[in-house]
């Protein structure tokens, strides 16, 4: 198995945790707190989906696109900070 698509895998089920962990540990009071198991469950499915020889560079391609575009709209929410 290649190396990255592991590596989007462990880091789609990680945000998939968290963002439910996160969400359940605040009382289910808000649901931007799911948003990192939103952003995790298409990463996870696109390891998945990459899995095999002929789909991994597209599955790979596809989730540094979501990532990046995760990553820019959590940074201007930081640059924003006072």
């Amino acid at each position: 198995m290649n190396d990255m698509i592991l590596v989007t895998r462990v880091v789609g089920a990680a945000l998939i945790v968290i963002g439910i962990a996160g969400y359940a540990l605040t009382g289910a009071e808000s649901v931007t707190a799911l948003l990192p198991a939103i952003l995790g469950l298409p990463l996870l499915g696109l390891g998945l989906w990459g899995g095999q020889e002929s789909r991994r560079r597209t599955a790979i391609h596809i989730a540094l696109v979501l990532a990046l575009l995760g990553f820019l709209g959590t940074l201007v929410n930081v640059i924003e900070l006072p």
